[in-house]
């Protein structure tokens, strides 16, 4: 790669970091300000009103008394939306499940004092977040689109990727050749000749070489006919 095409994959990657990042700034999971969004927009409630018991009611969906991780994960959704669009061929859904999985393990940190990974009425109804004064400010999240750094193995590998397809490879660059697989019972080595090595004799070749091979024998390894007594039979 040429270091003009170097300056324009890197362009690239800045021009589509930067894309993703323009988002509104998303709330800390699990603190109050993050869960009072949640209980105005989602629940549809007073966000003046905000109950933490109540909260709790509407978002244990099986009425355990607990939060499962896939109820944790449902109050994320709100702030994974304002930084993943589905429509947008630029937002990664494999990133958006990264990024759900990093706040549902922060909040099960933040909140699970017993380790079972269920998070219950009073651990909730406890939690220092959950309980900030209002209007606290919030410490606010950076997702991975902040943090990522691209390592210099990661850029060359979108540099091959990208020199390829300039060469004209087009969407054919990220095929993957599969190889052919022989069946053993077809392969030389055990045991078996391909059809076009087996010899082949022309017919009465085999008596005429055995014929042949019989006249060949030396004189001293034949030996006499022996004379039997017809009495004795011997």
């Amino acid at each position: 790669m040429t270091p003009e095409e170097r300056n324009k994959a890197a362009k690239e990657i800045e021009e589509a970091k930067k894309h993703h990042n323009e988002h509104e700034e998303l709330k800390h999971p699990g603190g109050r300000e993050q869960l009072e969004e949640v209980w105005e927009e989602r629940d549809h409630m007073d966000k003046n009103s905000f109950d933490p018991k109540t909260f709790f009611a509407l978002h244990d969906l099986n009425s355990d008394g607990f939060l499962n991780e896939e109820e944790i994960e449902a109050l994320f959704q709100l702030e994974l939306e304002k930084v993943y669009n589905e429509s947008d061929p630029a937002d990664d859904p494999r990133e958006k499940i990264e990024e759900m999985n990093r706040m549902r393990e922060h909040v099960v940190a933040q909140m699970d004092k017993n380790g079972d990974r269920l998070i219950s009425l009073d651990e909730f109804l406890h939690d220092t977040q959950v309980q900030a004064p209002e209007g606290q400010k919030d410490e606010g999240w950076k997702d991975l689109g902040d943090q990522k750094i691209y390592t210099d193995e990661e850029l060359a590998r979108f540099e091959k990727e990208y020199a390829q397809k300039q060469a004209g490879w087009g969407d054919h660059a990220y095929d993957q050749v599969v190889p052919e697989v022989h069946s053993p019972q077809a392969d030389p080595q055990y045991g078996q000749l391909p059809p076009q090595q087996v010899p082949v004799h022309p017919p009465g070749q085999n008596q005429q070489q055995f014929n042949q091979e019989a006249q060949n024998i030396p004189a001293q390894h034949q030996q006499p006919p022996q004379k039997i007594d017809p009495v004795y039979g011997i």
